[in-house]
């Protein structure tokens, strides 16, 4: 979705034209006009989901809610995290009340710290499968994207997902056509086909993140949408990214000099 967000500023995609498009209609409403794209005319959502916390509750009694209950001296070795800078970096700035679009030299000062004490916790940095640590045992922990937590709680209960308490990352993944495309009528007939209910459903099935595809939940079993990290309860704030520009280079630096150091 930030990607998204630039490529229109830099006028790298092209607009949709609707009327080739007339499965937009299955789209839940939320998931309509978003912030990267408020006109709906670049970009179409196809898989959306959260960061959040899993817990493998035979090994881990204590109770977690968010973030600050994850990075403590009692988890040290036992976590595994997202190999993201940006990811890592908002988790910190949600907990010092600092908005996760607010990057700037002082709030990234204010992080620092916190950023600092996590890494020397964090045993696995992973964002390709987060959940095959947890599986084997390696680590007690994590946080990770939905659709991971949402495999691990389809293979075994004792896998719970938490939504953090401080704030949720939200991400939303879309399709779009870029502005030299060659065969834009093509490319459209793709999203078309991709938004079609039993299309979609297929998608669910293969990645377990939440589905903007409202006639496609309707095909979906009672067991996958009862998965509480595909379709967690409850109404949480939920955070979406912006394109940051410059700023990014400045996460990354900060991770890359505290990963040196720990």
């Amino acid at each position: 979705d930030y990607t998204a967000e630039l490529m229109i500023r830099q006028h790298l995609l092209s607009p949709l034209d609707p009327a080739q498009l007339p499965n937009l209609k299955n789209l839940a409403p939320e998931f309509r006009q978003l912030g990267h794209d408020p006109e709906g005319k670049f970009t179409v959502p196809y898989m959306s989901g959260t960061v959040g916390i899993v817990v493998n509750t035979e090994r881990v009694k204590t109770p977690v809610k968010g973030y600050r209950d994850v990075f403590t001296p009692a988890f040290k070795d036992r976590i595994v995290v997202l190999a993201d800078p940006r990811e890592l970096v908002s988790w910190a700035m949600m907990t010092q009340g600092v908005p996760i679009n607010q990057v700037n030299p002082e709030s990234l000062a204010k992080v620092r710290p916190v950023v600092a004490d996590w890494i020397k916790l964090i045993k696995v940095f992973d964002s390709d499968s987060p959940k095959t640590a947890l599986l084997n045992g390696d680590v007690d922990i994590g946080v990770v994207w939905s659709g991971e937590a949402a495999i691990l709680w389809k293979e075994n209960k004792k896998f719970q997902y938490v939504l953090p308490a401080e704030g949720v990352p939200q991400f939303v993944d879309v399709l779009a056509i870029p502005a030299g495309a060659k065969n834009k009528a093509a490319a459209h007939k793709l999203i078309n086909y991709i938004l079609r209910p039993e299309v979609s459903q297929l998608i669910s099935e293969a990645f377990p993140y939440t589905n903007p595809n409202a006639e496609a939940r309707k095909l979906l079993t009672p067991e996958q949408l009862a998965n509480p990290a595909s379709y967690p309860p409850g109404n949480r704030q939920l955070s979406t990214f912006h394109d940051i520009g410059k700023a990014a280079a400045d996460i990354d630096r900060l991770v890359t000099d505290l990963k040196s150091a720990r």
